[in-house]
């Protein structure tokens, strides 16, 4: 399905993985390929202001992870190395043998887990809000900071506080609504995952990007020290939800990376 998008024509994908779950994704542009994936608790809309900037240098391929939006829960436990498994698989349907990456919070975990794991497949990757955290600092983000806000094992939504625009707020809201025990879980499986130890096995150029007011900046000496090939960049007045609060800001930051020689 064909979608006016700007100045661009987007299509639209529904891919069947082995496992029988539904991926969706969008592309839209023309040159190296670029994946980009979203948080937990968000999807492919997250970026809806920063590929447009992007697609004029790259062909993007914006991923629903599965259990989000348009993809389909799965029918089973995720691991974060099964998102991996699953951005591979659509990768294989797709003709693509290796691509750039671009992830925002957990999207940049498994971005890790990818150029980490898979470096055949990975040519350069940028890690938005990256959680540096191993299993033991993770654990404590879990219970102290998850565990409140997922009673019963469901993500609940947040009344409005005004703290970013309504309509993020909204869309957050109807994401939880849909699918707030996959997303309890995800958090759960993301917090238990070991960044730093993956991380040291990237050898693909890396770009950290933080907001100024990041959370995530705590352990961002720790992982530029871990990756061997990798520098970091800081948006003035961001959080970590730069890619809906600072979209521009955003694709001034990873271009440079993505387009140099």
């Amino acid at each position: 399905m064909a979608l006016v998008y700007g100045i661009r024509e987007r299509t639209e994908h529904f891919n069947k993985l082995k496992d029988g779950t539904w991926i969706f994704h969008y592309e839209l542009g023309e040159g190296p390929p670029l994946v980009i994936l979203h948080p937990f608790g968000a999807s492919s809309w997250s970026w809806r202001e920063v590929v447009p900037d992007l697609a004029q240098h790259f062909k993007c391929y914006v991923v629903d992870l599965p259990g989000y939006d348009r993809s389909s829960i799965p029918n089973r436990r995720y691991a974060i190395g099964d998102f991996t498994s699953a951005i591979m698989e659509l990768m294989d349907q797709v003709g693509l043998t290796h691509a750039n990456f671009l992830g925002s919070a957990t999207g940049s975990i498994i971005s890790v887990d990818m150029a980490g794991g898979h470096p055949e497949r990975v040519d350069k990757v940028a890690l938005v809000s990256c959680p540096g955290w191993t299993p033991e600092e993770g654990a404590r983000v879990f219970w102290n900071w998850f565990v409140p806000r997922q009673p019963n094992g469901i993500t609940s939504a947040r009344p409005f506080d005004g703290g970013r625009s309504k309509e993020v707020w909204a869309y957050a809201a109807r994401m939880r609504t849909r699918d707030g025990a996959w997303d309890a879980m995800g958090h759960e499986e993301n917090t238990s995952f070991n960044v730093p130890a993956r991380a040291a096995t990237i050898e693909a150029p890396t770009l950290l990007v933080y907001g100024e007011f990041d959370t995530q900046r705590r352990r961002e000496a720790k992982m530029l020290e871990t990756i061997k090939n990798s520098r970091a960049i800081h948006i003035s007045g961001g959080t970590q939800g730069v890619p809906n609060e600072f979209p521009d800001g955003l694709a001034e930051a990873v271009l440079p990376f993505f387009l140099e020689k």
